[in-house]
């Protein structure tokens, strides 16, 4: 411790470099001989011990060309500025690694790099943006390896938007020229404002030889700066006496007038005055005259305004690693140590401790560098280079070698391969590929291009159609060429066994036919009066066409009846009659006379009534109704021949000839009982007649007006007119059909009656609204026609049921009622006697159900075709021919009136309630085992309600029902029409109770929270959804066809068909957006359960609002034509501007399912029929050999033979049924279980 100086001294006791932990106490004293310190302050700090033969390491520290702290500069926006840090560390084993900076945005820096062994720089450029302006700091500190850092510099750079340094103004220097050796005075302008520099800096007085004649510091009052910021001059004045004859010249150093941009930026040195021929520019520099100035190009070397520096090279240090530096003119040389060299030393000689040699070499080091000494197989300076093992040539078949570390690799052309290229690959030429494949020649050899069934890189493989299991049913699978077929075992067919064939354990045959099994199936022997391969076509007896004379034909099983046209009579209506009205005063009214046997003849009035009279009337093609049956020669004797008498009519029939009587020419009077008849008697009405229908029921609608019979016009025509008609006629309007578009035949009179509009309580045509008499804007194609219901029998009852609708059939004859016997009775009879009563036909049962019956049997074997209008016309025994006894009563059940054999009981409105079935003439529910929504869609279907969101319920929902349970476990697919083609346990078999009665809503009441909004109908318009108290849109993003399937069922429109739209077609709305990315399935009751990103949450603009469309106008290419409904029909297709048929060969029930689904009907039970079912088309036949799959989407889709090439004709059109009911014959059956 040197107590004067304070100063501690040590010296290291220890020989191991490291850093020391020193811990001392500094203490005070009131005096040398005190040992109680005043103060004490404890001290500790690390030294370094290092060996005294190493550089101690030191600081780094910025080295020219760096920037000096405080220094200013200017950038100007759009212009890029670039500074060098250079860093300089202590020692050679010190690195910069870290250059710290703090800079405005948009200032990048570069990597560190290495100029020596201890020199260091980077780069910062910056370029201002035009948003930045004004001054900004940039600060910079360096930091090594050891952590050691330099010192902080900041330096400020000055944005402007462009160069602000100030500039002499060229021409403004005064005086000029030459000036009075006397004056004392000079001023020059600046380009802009200027303040004086903070430091000495001068302007020079020069002779033209170069002498400095006067200095003045711009620090001195003889100097005049601007006093306000609008000054650009500069004054100053000079002490020196200028000698005439003699140039001067005045120059001003860098930084006379400077501009304060937060700092000061200097100006550039100003030397003007001088001109090129004072020669100013030494050491062979050129010179070149300015304005007001010269500029010297200096020689390289040389530096300063007139050239009269020479550069110092040296003077930036260029030799590295402690080289010593001799400047020269324009350049440097550098000494350098014995383990550097290069034009700086900046190159190490390598040395043995560098390891340059490799693979194994043994290295010295000798002058200048260094040797290596190489192992065997490698060469060069380093015994880097393996020794190329191709100057050898290994290589065969032009292959090139490559060498490698002591080994080689040839590189073959195309053709060949192998270590030495020495084979050669298999080519197209060689003709590898087998069982004409087709071959193709690739890199490495050659490709087959196989057959369809071969396989194997060389096609010689046939591939095993057989593996994949293929035939079915246990069927026996042989491999072919690109196929396969099946051995199928007996009861199995088809390309893969997939189809069993029919055996007569299936019961396919009918009508009581025998079955026998065969080969391939079965063989029916049928039943006289029946064939087809099932013995299920009854033989048509008519197709000989028997009945003549225009008579209809109505077959039997194993014969046929003829129903004779009006003047006409016999077994086949061969025998002509004829009627006539005598001696009326119009042509409605008359004595009755009959033409038989060449002979005019009437008819006596005995039992003779207005039924005879409405047959008369109904030949003669009048009205039936208000008929009149007149005694007693009224309109004269005529005679002498009496053809008939005793003539009982019904007064449905088609001529008196079919009605009862005493036999022809059998009599018991004379001509003074001859009948007549007043078909239409004056003033009653306009006569109507029907024309050209099968019976007298139907037909074209022509009325009597001016003595002239015509047609009238389908207009405005409706079911009230139709009635009018119907009644006018004597018949029942229950049931009567409208028919437009000429249905029966074009009329060739006048059209007389056009836009007839009846209120339906008129009795009497005429009397309706109308255009008036032969006023019309139509032809005969528009002509009206309609079919009557027959009139409502009074000669047939039902006794005994629990109501007037069934019960026990008793029929009246000859003034008393009887019994029918059940023998030959079948469900025809019910159909007739039913329609006879103005009723739906529902069942029939044998057996005295409804009980014994006494007194008189009238019928047995009663034999209805079901078309007859009446019981009396079907074939019988005969009236009072009987075998049986009343055991065998039949009784007959029918439908009540306007009613369904369903009805929904105990709901709050007619879309809901308890289901209740009627069957065997009494109402019964239904148990809920196995009910699901299918069920309640058949039956709301069949209610006419809406059924495509009905639901179903269990456990009495709508209250228990009372009496029968009829059906129990009733599986419904959806299609069918009625409840009873359903499959069931059986009418009344059942395992529950009315707590299990199954209920029915048709529209479900849910408050639904989707509306179509902006269309141009009900089934259109913008999606907007309701939710939380408000309606908003929902956007098409992710919008598919399935949200439309599931919006337009939840508003019970019509969804097969329905389309979504984006892009707000139908409308922007406003407000809420309620839904985006709505994800459905298409299975989904509401869209609600549709997956989205949430209530509310959404990424899109009105602009994007989804649309949907229920019933989108698809024009399509297929249609169904003379079918019963909407449902079936013809399959027709449309291509090429023409409709044409579909032949029926390979046919199978997925076509149906392909045709119904694209026509938007029910698909699942859809049915394809052979042979023209529908009626056979004309013109085109489009296509044939149709085979569908199930999956298409159209009929185009299906593969077929093309358009227009077929083998058929038009009597193998294919028809379909998209909705086929077998509700009759499955009713019927069950029915005669009992």
């Amino acid at each position: 411790m040197q107590i004067s100086t304070c100063t501690l001294n040590y010296s290291a006791s220890t020989s191991t470099s490291g850093y020391y932990a020193i811990a001392i106490q500094i203490e005070d004293f009131a005096s040398s001989s005190s040992s109680t310190p005043l103060s004490s302050i404890p001290l500790q700090f690390l030294v370094e011990i290092f060996d005294s033969n190493s550089g101690c390491a030191s600081a780094p520290t910025f080295i020219s060309p760096t920037p000096p702290n405080g220094g200013c500069y200017e950038a100007v926006q759009g212009v890029a500025l670039t500074i060098e840090i250079r860093i300089r560390t202590g020692t050679t084993s010190q690195r910069i690694e870290e250059v710290t900076t703090q800079t405005p945005v948009g200032v990048t820096k570069s990597s560190i790099q290495s100029i020596s062994s201890t020199d260091y720089y980077v780069i910062l450029s910056w370029t201002p943006a035009s948003t930045q302006q004004g001054s900004y700091i940039i600060c910079f500190t360096a930091e090594d390896n050891l952590g050691l850092t330099t010192e902080s510099r900041c330096i400020t750079w000055n944005a402007v938007r462009s160069s602000t340094l100030p500039t002499i103004v060229s021409g403004t220097q005064l005086p000029t020229g030459l000036v009075y050796g006397d004056n004392r005075n000079w001023s020059v302008q600046y380009s802009n404002y200027f303040v004086r520099p903070s430091t000495s800096t001068y302007i020079r007085v020069y002779q033209s030889n170069g002498v400095l004649m006067e200095s003045i510091d711009a620090m001195s009052s003889a100097v005049v700066y601007p006093q306000s910021t609008s000054g650009r001059q500069l004054s100053f004045t000079t002490s020196y006496n200028y000698q005439r004859g003699i140039t001067y010249n005045i120059r001003f150093d860098e930084g006379i007038a400077n501009k304060e941009l937060g700092c000061s930026v200097k100006s550039p040195a100003i030397t003007n005055f001088v001109r090129c021929s004072d020669h100013p520019c030494i050491n062979s520099a050129s010179c070149i005259d300015l304005v007001g100035d010269y500029s010297c190009l200096c020689q390289p070397g040389f530096t300063d305004k007139n050239c009269s520096t020479n550069i110092n090279e040296c003077a930036s240090n260029p030799c590295q690693n402690s080289g010593t530096c001799t400047d020269g003119v324009n350049s440097f040389s550098c000494t350098c140590d014995m383990d550097h060299y290069g034009t700086r030393c900046e190159n190490r000689y390598t040395r043995c401790r560098d390891a340059p040699c490799q693979n194994g070499a043994t290295c010295s080091d000798v002058l200048g560098g260094y040797r290596c000494f190489c192992p065997m197989g490698y060469s060069d300076v380093n015994c880097s280079t393996d020794i190329n093992e191709c100057i050898s040539n290994p290589c065969q078949n032009s292959g090139t070698c490559v060498d490698g570390i002591n080994s080689f690799s040839c590189l073959c052309d195309v053709d060949h391969y192998g270590p030495l290229c020495e084979n050669r690959y298999t080519r197209c030429r060689d003709a590898p590929c087998e069982n004409n494949a087709t071959c193709s020649d690739v890199i490495g050899g050659y490709r087959c291009f196989c057959p369809m069934g071969y396989s194997d890189v060389n096609c010689s493989t046939d591939i095993d159609e057989c593996a994949s299991d293929p035939c079915l049913n246990s069927g026996t699978c042989r491999d072919g060429i690109n196929s396969f077929s099946c051995l199928c075992d007996v009861d199995h067919y088809g390309p893969r066994c997939e189809y069993r064939y029919i055996r007569c354990r299936d019961a396919p045959c009918k009508n009581n036919a025998t079955c026998s099994d065969v080969i391939s199936g079965y063989i029916c022997h049928c039943p006289r009066g029946y064939n087809d391969v099932n013995c299920s076509t009854d033989i048509d007896d008519c197709e000989s066409v028997p009945c003549k004379n225009n008579a209809t034909c109505i077959d039997g099983i194993d014969e046929f009846s003829c129903q004779c046209s009006p003047g006409y009579y016999g077994d086949n209506c061969t025998e002509k009659n004829l009627v006539r009205l005598v001696d009326g005063t119009t042509p409605f009214e008359g004595r009755v006379e009959i033409y038989n046997k060449g002979v005019w003849g009437t008819v006596c009035d005995d039992f003779w009534d207005d039924r005879d009279a409405a047959v008369v009337c109904g030949m003669l093609g009048y009205s039936r109704k208000n008929a009149k049956g007149l005694c007693c020669e009224v309109y004269g004797k005529g005679g002498p021949q009496i053809w008939l008498d005793n003539v009982e009519c019904f007064g449905t029939e088609s001529d008196i000839f079919h009605c009862q009587h005493i036999g022809w020419g059998n009599h018991n009077c004379d001509n003074h009982e001859d009948a007549a008849v007043q078909c239409y008697p004056s003033g009653t009405g306009t006569p109507v007649r029907l024309v050209g229908g099968q019976t007298p029921l139907e037909g074209r609608v022509e009325v009597f007006y001016n003595g002239v019979w015509g047609t009238i016009c389908d207009d405005y025509w409706d079911d009230k007119d139709t009635t009018v008609v119907c009644n006018s006629l004597g018949f029942s309007a229950r049931g009567a059909i409208s028919m437009s578009c000429s249905t029966f035949g074009f009329g060739n009179g006048p059209i007389l009656l056009d836009d007839v509009d009846c209120l339906g309580t008129e009795t009497d045509i005429g009397v309706c609204k109308h255009r008036g008499w032969t006023i019309h804007n139509c032809n005969h194609v528009e002509d009206v026609a309609v079919r009557c219901s027959p009139p409502e029998d009074n000669t047939v009852r039902l006794v005994g049921g629990s109501n007037e609708y069934v019960g026990r059939l008793e029929v009246f004859y000859n003034g008393v009622w009887g019994t029918v016997c059940g023998d030959g009775s079948n469900y025809q009879t019910a159909a007739v006697v039913c329609r006879s009563l103005g009723l739906k036909w529902a069942t029939y049962f044998c057996c005295a159900i409804h009980g014994v019956g006494a007194g008189q049997i009238w019928l047995e074997n009663v034999r209805c075709n079901g078309s007859e209008t009446r019981l009396s016309e079907c074939r019988h025994n005969g009236w009072g021919y009987h075998n049986c006894d009343h055991s065998g009563d039949v009784s007959v059940g029918c439908q009540p009136p306007d009613s369904n054999t369903v009805r929904l009981v105990g709901g709050s409105n007619e879309y809901e309630g308890r289901l209740e079935v009627f069957y065997n003439g009494e109402w019964g529910t239904v148990c809920d085992d196995g009910g699901v929504d299918g069920i309640a869609t058949v039956v709301c279907r069949s209610l006419g309600l809406p059924w495509n969101t009905s639901e179903a319920y269990c456990c009495a929902r709508y209250g228990q029902g009372s009496g029968r349970i009829w059906m129990d476990n009733v599986q419904c697919v959806g299609s069918e029409a009625r409840i009873e083609e359903c499959h069931h346990f059986g009418w009344g078999l059942h395992n529950c109770g009315h707590s299990e009665d199954l209920s029915i809503e048709c529209l479900p009441s849910i408050s639904n929270n989707v509306r179509l909004v902006g269309g141009s109908n009900e089934y259109e318009g913008r999606l907007e959804v309701f939710y939380n108290g408000e309606w908003g849109t929902v956007c098409d993003d992710g919008g598919v066809d399935g949200i439309a399937t599931v919006v337009c069922r939840s508003l019970g429109l019509p969804w097969n068909a329905s389309e979504a739209y984006c892009c707000a077609r139908n409308g922007q709305g406003s407000g809420r957006i309620w839904m985006d990315n709505v994800r459905c399935v298409g299975s989904e009751a509401r869209i609600e359960e549709c997956n989205h990103n949430g209530w509310g949450l959404h990424n899109c603009g009105h602009s994007e609002d989804l649309s949907i469309k229920c019933l989108p106008p698809i024009n399509s290419t297929v249609r169904l034509v003379g079918g019963a409904t909407e449902y079936e029909g013809r399959l027709e297709v449309f291509h090429n501007g023409e409709w044409g048929t579909v032949c029926d060969d390979g046919f199978n029930d997925r076509i149906a399912s392909v045709v119904c689904r694209t026509l938007g009907l029910p698909w699942n039970t859809s049915e394809a029929y052979c042979c023209a079912r529908n009626g056979r088309g004309t013109g085109q036949i489009w296509m044939d050999d149709v085979y569908c799959d199930g999956s298409e989407s159209r009929i185009e889709d299906c593969r077929h033979n093309g358009w227009g090439s077929h083998n058929c004709g038009h009597y193998e059109d294919l028809s379909i049924n998209c909705l086929p009911s077998n509700g009759l014959q499955t009713l019927f059956l069950s029915l005669n279980i009992f």
